[in-house]
């Protein structure tokens, strides 16, 4: 199988008052200069940074599910805000078919529910 190409990442500083909001789950878009052609896939490494205190340290990754891009309601020119999702880096292929622990039957045991 074929490696997967990797997703572009932009690393960005967030103000805590933000960074906490997307943490939290409540915050779901991003309101940025659009300096880097945000694209729909792209990931972006949300790192939570104050003018008085620098870097905190926390940082979360969330992926970019939707661009709406400036110049259009209300949204100055070359700036966009983009829908985002929590990143969720998961190989299927590695859970599905790696071997491991079996019930009984012989089926895998697996740790989630559907």
């Amino acid at each position: 199988m074929p490696e997967p190409t990797p997703k572009p990442r932009h690393k960005l500083k967030c103000l805590p008052e933000f960074f906490q909001e997307v943490k939290a789950g409540y915050k779901g878009f991003e309101c940025r200069l659009n300096d880097r052609n945000y694209q729909v896939g792209d990931e972006l490494l949300l790192e939570e940074w104050s003018e008085e205190s620098g870097y905190s340290g926390d940082s979360v990754l969330v992926d970019v599910a939707y661009v709406l891009p400036g110049g259009q309601f209300g949204i100055e020119p070359g700036y966009c805000v983009m829908s985002i999702v929590w990143s969720i880096n998961l190989d299927f292929n590695k859970f599905l078919y790696e071997e491991g622990p079996e019930h009984e039957d012989g089926f895998p045991i697996t740790t989630f529910c559907g």
